[in-house]
């Protein structure tokens, strides 16, 4: 996991020129801290399931990784790691109730536990009643053409060789597998409407790590009752939340093999996503 971390560091500073935060904090000094790790699995399909973490001690850890600590020294310069499964070839997802909503919610300084409990249930029932509990995934499946959107995001995170030959195995890759499913052609036991079915069902749109998030697809209707609850419980002290709005969503795919059903596919809103949400969020709190 450190080698991994490192390597994925380094990448992302000179492949991408961003600056990534990487850190591994022993689960003792958390619950030295006073907080914990609880762990529950939980599974949108049959196919797979995702961990859900609770006692705080995952809000902890990344403040401490914030500050420095527990920090992870990144790789030396060139090395990369390794993303095999990792891509992004579906296009964007338009809303088709009204607007994509990616949704913050952590607790206040202070709350009571059961009170920021009932404000999650609260959120959780709202979205269950509309259709599909708000997946942003259609149910036929995100639309794939080619090229794909992510071609160069994929062509950057592929190893060994020149860039240019880097390119052109991953052209004739996704050239090779649009067609595949676009034409609804079985491979070596690929089935194209069997993965596109488990692409939708395996989405993970929303997640629970000591905060709530979600993305959306909902009515303004549904937004606005949403975020009525929210400032209310926030005016009282209960949550810290942040909201943002946009047309579309996005999907990353990690699919280490194509014809197993547990491949993972994570959803982000298409113009901002989390990362709007968490500044609206640090903006009401300032």
């Amino acid at each position: 996991a450190r080698e991994a971390l490192a390597a994925t560091a380094t990448w992302v500073r000179e492949d991408l020129g961003l600056s990534m935060r990487i850190a591994l904090v022993p689960v003792r000094e958390i619950r030295a801290q006073g907080s914990d790790v609880s762990v529950a699995r939980y599974g949108p399909s049959a196919n797979l399931s995702y961990a859900m973490f609770a006692g705080g001690g995952l809000g902890w850890a990344e403040a401490a990784m914030k500050r420095g600590a527990f920090a992870v020294t990144p790789a030396p310069p060139g090395t990369q790691p390794d993303l095999s499964g990792l891509s992004c070839r579906f296009e964007l997802m338009p809303s088709s109730r009204g607007l994509i909503l990616s949704v913050l919610v952590l607790p206040a300084a202070g709350a009571d536990t059961q009170a920021y409990r009932k404000v999650i249930e609260d959120i959780i029932a709202l979205t269950e009643r509309s259709p599909d509990a708000g997946r942003p995934v259609p149910a036929g499946g995100p639309v794939l053409q080619w090229p794909p959107q992510g071609l160069g995001y994929e062509v950057r995170a592929a190893r060994g060789g020149p860039l240019f030959a880097r390119w052109v195995r991953v052209i004739g890759r996704t050239l090779f597998v649009y067609a595949v499913i676009r034409f609804g052609i079985s491979i070596g036991g690929f089935v194209p409407r069997l993965y596109t079915q488990q692409v939708v069902e395996n989405s993970d749109f929303r997640k629970y790590d000591d905060a709530l998030r979600m993305i959306l697809d909902c009515t303004e209707e549904l937004a606005q009752e949403l975020e009525r609850r929210l400032s209310d419980a926030a005016a009282q002290g209960i949550v810290r939340y942040g909201l943002h709005r946009q047309d579309a969503a996005m999907m990353t795919c990690f699919t280490p093999s194509a014809i197993r059903p547990d491949h993972v596919h994570f959803i982000d809103g298409a113009q901002g996503g989390y990362a709007s949400a968490a500044t609206a969020l640090k903006a009401a709190v300032a």
